[in-house]
């Protein structure tokens, strides 16, 4: 029941954001949400043409805390775990192509 409700909770999320990163200018489209064991990020990545991805990890004061690329991959899924002395902080997930960028604001 959990898994359902987890599941259920990340498509309506992953629906929103999705929607709300429509952009034609930026066909990379993403959703960035709180791992249910609040360990950590969970990122959904769909990019409309298989090229490189690029991950930032920023935090509140815009500093990069992490990036990670991501090589010609039109769908992926990535879970990003954060030392404990990172977590009660809000952070921004950026993730671009060569199109654009699309991003989102997280809470841990």
């Amino acid at each position: 029941m959990k898994k359902v409700l987890f599941t259920l909770a990340a498509s309506v999320l992953f629906t929103t954001i999705v929607s709300a990163n429509n952009n034609p200018k930026s066909p990379v489209s993403m959703a960035a949400y709180k791992t249910a064991d609040a360990e950590g990020v969970k990122l959904v990545v769909v990019n409309s043409v298989a090229e490189n991805v690029t991950v930032k990890i920023k935090d509140a004061n815009g500093r990069v805390i992490f990036t990670d690329v991501i090589r010609n991959e039109e769908k992926f899924t990535r879970k990003y775990v954060f030392a404990p002395e990172l977590k009660n902080n809000d952070y921004t997930i950026e993730v671009a192509n060569s199109q654009g960028t699309a991003s989102q604001s997280v809470t841990l």
